[in-house]
């Protein structure tokens, strides 16, 4: 390390929330209930603070909270997110598991690592 160069930070050791996802499968079951993928468990954080914000239509949305995740992770809009480990295949009868809204990624002021975010 340069003299005089800041020490590096690993945002991901950060995160310390255990949490878990379900990203969407694409579909239905034929009943009109999406399709949804496995459970995934990883480590995040979550902050309960209303934003609003435009949706792709253009209506104005107030989350409920924002979820920041590891740069390493994909999570995409319509999937769910919960507080806590799960196992079960359907987050609609997990209690606190609720659907993102949207997600972003910020690039850090420096441009040197991305910050991502899901709204709920």
């Amino acid at each position: 390390m340069a003299l005089g160069a800041p020490p590096s930070r690993n945002k991901e050791t950060q995160y310390r929330m255990d949490m878990t996802y379900w990203a969407p499968g694409g579909g239905d079951d034929g009943y009109g209930k999406p399709i949804l993928a496995a459970p995934v468990q990883f480590l995040g954080h979550w902050s309960d603070k209303d934003q609003t914000f435009l949706n792709a239509r253009g209506e104005q949305i107030v989350s409920r909270a924002t979820i920041h995740y590891p740069a390493k992770m994909t999570i995409v809009a319509d999937g769910w997110l919960c507080r806590g480990v799960h196992y079960e295949l359907d987050p609609s009868v997990v209690p606190g598991a609720i659907i993102i809204r949207r997600t972003s990624e910020i690039p850090d002021i420096r441009n040197l690592e991305v910050i991502k975010m899901a709204m709920v």
